[in-house]
């Protein structure tokens, strides 16, 4: 576990990685490559991905600097993520349920894909039948759909 400057709080977060040096003491940890922080125990401590039992005493000083690594991400088609949001990313591209509300965000999806498919028209009634195909081919497809579609979600969208 490493302990930063008692005066001053770390801004670090798990996943970040960081580089040391000018320590004292435990100089194996002085410059080697960049090292995640996999745990932060608090606003002075945090812990990281590598193994020390080896390493000398620390004594002190020392500087940490934050390195950004490169990571590859990958992304579904627009496509795709039109189809289904949630599987987009790890977390999903829609937000965390407002329980207040939920469902809504689905039900705004499908409104605004029932708008595509219509190639634009902001007729209602033309809207909410797209809405409604739209929906029973995602769930035969096994993609994101909503039980049924709220035909006044779909009218204050295309009002929008």
């Amino acid at each position: 576990m490493i302990t930063v400057h008692e005066d001053k709080r770390h801004t670090y977060q798990e996943g970040d990685f960081v580089k040391f040096v000018e320590v004292e003491g435990m100089t194996e940890i002085n410059n080697r490559e960049p090292i995640e922080i996999i745990e932060v125990k608090g606003p002075y401590t945090f812990k990281i991905k590598a193994d020390s039992r080896k390493w000398g005493a620390y004594s002190r000083q020392g500087l940490i600097e934050n390195v950004k690594v490169p990571r590859t991400v990958s992304y579904l088609s627009l496509n795709e993520s039109r189809m289904n949001p949630a599987k987009g990313t790890v977390e999903g591209c829609l937000l965390p349920p407002d329980f207040t509300k939920f469902g809504r965000s689905e039900q705004l999806h499908v409104a605004i894909q029932g708008i595509y498919a219509t190639d634009g028209s902001y007729s209602t009634e033309a809207v909410v039948e797209a809405c409604i195909l739209l929906n029973e081919k995602a769930k035969a497809e096994g993609n994101m759909y909503v039980e049924s579609v709220d035909k006044d979600v779909v009218s204050k969208v295309v009002m929008f």
